[in-house]
């Protein structure tokens, strides 16, 4: 004893839940998409060009001329 309003519903639920996995699994195995996702939810990741601090004085000159400042006094 099924009606009409039963058979509907459940058949868009399915329909609904099938959406839902694969877009699990298309966030899960595509990298670009879940880049984009993520970058959706939280914000984009902050990029930054790495520049390495200047030698300290103590640690470049250290007497046995192999620093960056002797190098480039004896240049």
């Amino acid at each position: 004893m099924t009606n009409e309003t039963d058979k509907n519903s459940g058949g868009f639920l399915r329909w609904v839940m099938l959406g839902v996995i694969l877009a699990v699994l298309a966030v899960t195995l595509s990298e670009g998409l879940r880049d984009r996702v993520l970058d959706a939810m939280f914000g984009a990741e902050e990029e930054f060009e790495y520049e390495p601090a200047a030698e300290s004085a103590s640690y470049g000159s250290s007497g046995n001329g192999t620093g960056t400042a002797a190098k480039a006094q004896a240049s």
